[in-house]
């Protein structure tokens, strides 16, 4: 019962200091009314948990092997796999502890053992969200003993206590700061989702910007519309093309590594309950014509062609290097720096100078990048999405290791220019590249200066073109997009790249695909590509922290091929064909999952019709939203058509057998799972996959999607075929679109052979069922 309260780490470790802060807060539950609450399980078993952290304080002897504290293993901080433990510990640091603390730790730990109710009658339980149970343990860590006097008496009841917290932060008492409001509103969320007050964070869209957590369910209210959609309206009402169950598929999957615009398609269904507003001479059709036209508009702008008139002309960048040359000064050395990071003037502004590489901050920021004299590169911070998905510290050994900052070599043009301006030796840098007097007009300035410096009539140069062309020169020529963000931290015009959530690229890699465009760009470089190379950079990546290690990946595929041989021998049960068959299709699921790129959601490959053996092409539609915009067709390796011709005989062997056993019908999925207790059939979720999985498999379970983003790109497949292999594209680049001249059959030479290695490295090889 006290590891069931206190879910303590296996090692047990400060387990001796903890024990004297549990047998307090017992002491605390032993005044609460628990046989009120349902607890008679907790208040029997009282006296023997403060006998048992008695014994362990004092060190006896007679202390069970399971709560001895063992040499500790783990690595990295505990906090966020046992959180409720490491208040605990936090406590026991503590030199004193107020007893309003004590009595809120009692209450978090009910709260938490007792989960929210659900259902009419309240009988049933489920857990309490991990988000909720971190912030409410860090809040009995953090909160200030000044801040809980403020509070009074805590009281013993759950009901009392959950009032009193909602009236003190309704009250708003003059001198707490709301951050610290923000904290008691955590630890009452909890109490609250306990008692059935309150309902689990959903997450939803506002009107307009990213999905946001709120503390209700589904609002009818709330609309979806993207802002740059070319439709908004405000006589307009929005039907959401997802609904609250879609919602529950989203919390989960964002839990299981995946970016919410890759969960949610964002299209709606949309109507009219007016005319649209017309001018005089104008018939109302013709406001519908426009809205189209600025809808096509935001399409042709997303599929970012060679030619369009934003980017600039080699005739362009010849004379813009030509100029900046003439004279050295701020402004031309502001401009030239921009152009070669792709960086906006407000952030080239603010460029720091090292002179050494020991002397680079190890976590750079986004505002500013830096110039090295040691090494002749110029330093940034990638930009990276912001992620929900806590990170477990036993992930770490499965995980490759990601670097904060990118390195870069400094062309030939600029290191010169940069000489010529500093007036000083290289290896003195140090401090702000421009003064404060330099930086407060700096932008006015360049504008200035390309209007008149710029002689030539038709050249069209400006601050934002001259800024953006690195990332156009980047996805030009069958670049990827995930790429040019990461090094120029430019977005695309239709907004976040998608792609960037799941790409962990080789420092290497992006060196390569600096210098080569570099290089393109007549009169910037003047040395070869190749002896600018960091060699020492190479072994380093930036990007996503969810890339499993390669190396790591046979093992999985060897322990579940162990257990299907060890299942195949046990002896013929309904048990043992419903261990087997589990087995088989979780070996079946993450097959297909590393093979194809498939989203961890319900039902995949939900039909037997979505596998076509002729053309060896898989249906995929694994995203939420009833458009089905983002459905997909990815190319299948022999291997993978072969194992799943395999199952399908399997299945259908299993399916008679059931109807033989207690006349089950055959399930409506092509996957499914098999109860030991009643053979009843379940339909393959994250929930069910994870269950039946995660003896093999510790890692989220979308991580193959990291996997196959990355690899892909490593082995030298283009980033427009990996975009349509993973779903990844916007309004305007659909691969099967009326005008799209994408090559489904260019597509699959391209990636079969690919996924062929990927595979046989992995060790997935077809496996035949046991009946």
């Amino acid at each position: 019962m006290l590891e069931n309260l206190i879910q303590p780490p296996p090692d047990r470790r400060f387990i001796t200091q903890i024990a004297p802060v549990i047998a307090k807060i017992l002491g605390v539950m032993r005044e609460m009314p628990l046989s009120d609450y349902g607890l008679d399980d907790i208040s029997g078993c009282l006296d023997e948990m403060t006998k048992l952290c008695q014994a362990i304080e004092l060190g006896e002897e007679l202390v069970p092997s399971a709560w001895t504290e063992k040499p500790v293993f783990s690595r990295g901080s505990y906090i966020t796999d046992y959180p409720l433990y490491a208040a605990l510990d936090h406590f026991s640091r503590r030199s004193e502890y107020s007893p309003a603390r004590v009595v809120l730790a009692a209450h978090v730990i009910l709260s938490i053992y007792m989960g929210r109710p659900v259902g009419a009658e309240e009988e049933v339980s489920k857990p309490i969200p991990e988000t909720n149970i971190l912030s409410a343990c860090r809040e009995i860590r953090l909160l200030q003993d000044r801040y809980l006097q403020r509070l009074g008496d805590v009281s013993i009841e759950r009901q009392a206590v959950y009032e009193d917290l909602e009236a003190f932060i309704r009250v708003n008492p003059k001198g707490i700061p709301p951050k610290m409001l923000g904290r008691f509103r955590n630890v009452k969320r909890v109490i609250g989702l306990s008692l059935g007050h309150e309902r689990p964070e959903k997450r939803t869209r506002g009107p307009s910007g990213p999905r946001l957590y709120v503390d209700v369910c589904w609002q009818p209210g709330v609309s979806d519309i993207d802002p740059d959609d070319g439709l908004k309206s405000e006589t307009m009402p929005t039907i959401a093309a997802h609904s609250h169950t879609d919602e529950e598929t989203l919390h989960g999957a964002v839990q299981e590594g995946l970016s919410t615009s890759d969960v949610v398609s964002t299209n709606t269904v949309q109507c009219l309950n007016t005319r649209y507003a017309s001018k005089k001479g104008e018939s109302p059709e013709h406001g519908l014509y426009q809205q189209r036209a600025v809808a096509n508009q935001i399409k042709r702008q997303a599929q970012l062609l060679p030619a369009r008139w934003g980017q600039l002309s080699e005739l362009d960048c010849v004379t813009f290097l030509d100029w900046v040359t003439q004279e050295v000064n701020p402004v031309t050395v502001a401009l030239l720096l921009s152009f070669v990071t792709g960086r906006p003037l407000d952030q080239v502004a603010e460029t720091k100078l090292v002179n050494e590489d020991s002397l680079i901050p190890q976590s750079h920021a986004e505002s500013y990048i830096s110039l090295c004299a040691e090494s002749q590169t110029w330093i940034s911070k990638p930009p990276l999405p912001e992620r929900t998905r806590s990170m477990r510290a036993n992930w770490h050994q499965n995980l490759a290791p990601t670097t904060e900052n990118l390195m870069l070599p400094i062309p030939d043009l600029l290191w010169e220019l940069l000489n010529q301006f500093l007036e000083e030796f290289s290896g003195n840098w140090a401090g702000n590249l421009f003064t404060k007097a330099q930086k407060r007009s700096l932008i006015t300035r360049a504008k200035e200066a390309l209007r008149d410096g710029i002689r030539r009539k038709d050249a069209g140069l400006t601050v934002t073109r001259i800024q953006r062309h690195l990332f156009n020169l980047l996805v030009s020529r069958g670049g990827d997009i995930a790429d040019a963000v990461l090094i120029t931290g430019t977005a695309p015009p239709y907004g976040q790249a998608t792609a960037l959530y799941y790409y962990q690229a080789d420092v290497g890699h992006l060196e390569c695909v600096y210098l080569d465009a570099m290089d393109r760009v007549p009169g910037l470089q003047r040395r070869n590509p190749d002896s600018m190379r960091q060699a020492k950079m190479i072994e380093e990546s930036v990007g996503s922290p969810f890339y499993p290690r390669p190396e790591r990946l046979p093992f999985l595929v060897s322990d579940l091929t162990a257990e299907l041989e060890r299942l195949r021998s046990m002896p013929p049960s309904r048990q043992s064909l419903a261990d087997f068959h589990n087995s088989y299709t979780v070996y079946t699921a993450l097959f297909a999952a590393f093979a194809t790129g498939y989203r961890s959601v319900k039902f995949p490959v939900s039909r037997e019709s979505d596998i076509d053996e002729k053309s060896g092409f898989l249906v995929v539609a694994d995203k939420v939203g009833d458009d089905m915009s983002h459905s997909r067709l990815v190319p299948l390796v022999p291997v993978l058509l072969e194992h799943l011709r395999l199952y399908r005989e399997h299945r259908e062997t299993l399916i008679r057998r059931l109807w033989g056993f207690q006349k089950q019908p055959a399930p409506e999925h092509f996957m499914f799972f098999v109860s030991r207790k009643n053979t009843e059939v379940s339909p393959i979720t994250p929930s069910t996959l994870g269950s039946h999985a995660q003896w093999a498999y510790d890692l989220p379970l979308n991580a193959n999607r990291h996997f196959l983003r990355t690899e892909l790109r490593a082995r030298g497949v283009s980033g427009e075929h990996v975009d349509v292999f993973m779903g990844h594209w916007s309004q305007g680049q659909e691969p099967y679109g009326k005008f799209s001249s994408f090559s489904y059959r260019d597509y699959r030479s391209q990636i079969v052979p690919v996924l062929e290695k990927i595979v046989a490295d992995m060790g997935w090889e077809p496996r035949e069922g046991r009946l």
